[in-house]
């Protein structure tokens, strides 16, 4: 397993996990940073999906 690449994808993945598990008070600064992070990410892979034609209007 490629460490450096995954640890970013793995702490996000890990602490959403965690949030959803009840556990967030654990860790608040590290999930409100992925919180908008996910956000963001959600958010692009969004217009991609506008831009290619997916939404109707």
């Amino acid at each position: 397993m490629n460490h450096k690449i995954d640890m970013s994808l793995k702490k996000i993945y890990f602490t959403v996990k965690d949030g959803l598990a009840g556990k967030m008070e654990e860790r608040i600064p590290l999930s409100l940073k992925t919180h908008s992070i996910l956000s963001k990410f959600i958010y692009q892979r969004q217009m991609v999906t506008d831009k290619m034609g997916a939404r109707e209007e």
